[in-house]
């Protein structure tokens, strides 16, 4: 992935864009990391079928079946495709 992303940082239609190729170098890589730490999220619920809420003060489950949140994860991952 890294040589990936150093390639591209080195595209003259990308370069045009950077001003610290390191600084973005690391931005990009974070910005994937972190869309890979959501994939792994979603698949690991998807699988549990539990869904766990974080409501600051306590933590609460949801069972996924019949509850309207997998069809809504997947109606808003289409839309933004």
């Amino acid at each position: 992935m890294e040589e990936i992303v150093e390639v591209s940082l080195l595209n003259e239609k990308v370069a045009v864009y950077c001003q610290d190729p390191k600084a973005d170098k690391m931005c990009i890589l974070n910005k994937i990391s972190f869309c890979e730490a959501r994939q792994k999220y979603y698949r690991e619920m998807f699988k549990s079928e539990i869904f766990v809420g974080d409501f600051g003060r306590r933590l609460d489950k949801f069972k996924l079946q019949n509850s309207g949140i997998i069809n809504y994860v997947c109606l808003t991952y289409e839309n933004s495709a």
